[in-house]
């Protein structure tokens, strides 16, 4: 297949996956959301057994929608749409505010979700839409991929010109051989503890690739059984705010 097919093909693939998404996101709202209201169940009219039901309803909803979000960004990213909204802001503010929603759900697994102490303001120019969704997906990660009571631990430090987010758990762990493929879209592990948890398998690439266009990196170690830490380096850390252009900025 020349260049120019293969160009072809992916640009129809993105515009396929472009399509279908904006056509899925509205009835997936619905769904979830009525099916929230329902649950709530005011009137004590509905049975155990239904109240399962759209418990199941409304998770796979869900789902869905995560992954209809993950391939819109995934198009995003290929057809060079994705735009950074540039902004000074303290990373250990908008760490703690990521914790702390994130934290009913780490209670949901009897895991407890902890800040390690940070000493002083780091602040960083970046878009804070797209990093939290990059810290929150790992700190998600954590919780599926850990058993009940255990602890998930998040850090922030700095090296120099860089600020560094650590989200470290003490769960199932990554073999070596994953570990070299956590990065591919659509990857799950044949590990059954954790193929059993839902997932899309494409939140870790839309993470690398966000981190990445914000000009860091993501690191990953693990050891089975022993635990996981995933580390977001960003440049551009300082004491205070410098007073940089910000705004919306074209990514490369």
């Amino acid at each position: 297949m020349d260049a120019f097919s293969v160009a072809t093909c992916s640009q129809e693939r993105d515009e396929f996956f472009s399509i279908v998404s904006h056509e899925l996101r509205t009835p997936l709202t619905s769904v979830i959301a009525f099916a929230d209201i329902m649950s709530r169940n005011r009137d004590d009219n509905l049975t155990g057994i239904q109240l399962e039901q759209l418990d199941i309803i409304r998770r796979n909803g869900q789902y869905l929608h995560d992954l209809v979000e993950g391939m819109l960004d995934i198009s995003r990213l290929n057809t060079d749409m994705m735009s950074l909204e540039l902004s000074e802001f303290q990373v250990h503010v908008l760490v703690d505010s990521i914790v702390e929603s994130l934290e009913p759900t780490a209670r949901q697994r009897n895991q407890v979700l902890r800040i390690v102490a940070h000493s002083g303001p780091i602040w960083i120019a970046a878009d804070q839409g797209r990093i939290t969704q990059v810290i929150s997906n790992l700190i998600t990660n954590s919780c599926k991929s850990s058993p009940p009571s255990i602890s998930i631990s998040v850090q922030i430090g700095r090296q120099g010109d860089q600020v560094v987010i650590s989200v470290e758990d003490e769960g199932f762990g990554i073999s070596p051989e994953d570990l070299a493929e956590i990065y591919a879209p659509f990857f799950r592990s044949d590990r059954k503890v954790i193929r059993n948890e839902v997932g899309t398998g494409l939140g870790l690439v839309i993470s690398k690739t966000l981190v990445e266009l914000h000009g860091g990196e993501i690191k990953a170690s693990s050891t089975v059984d022993v635990g996981t830490r995933m580390q977001v380096i960003l440049p551009g850390a300082s004491d205070a705010p410098t007073g940089q252009r910000t705004g919306s900025a074209p990514v490369d």
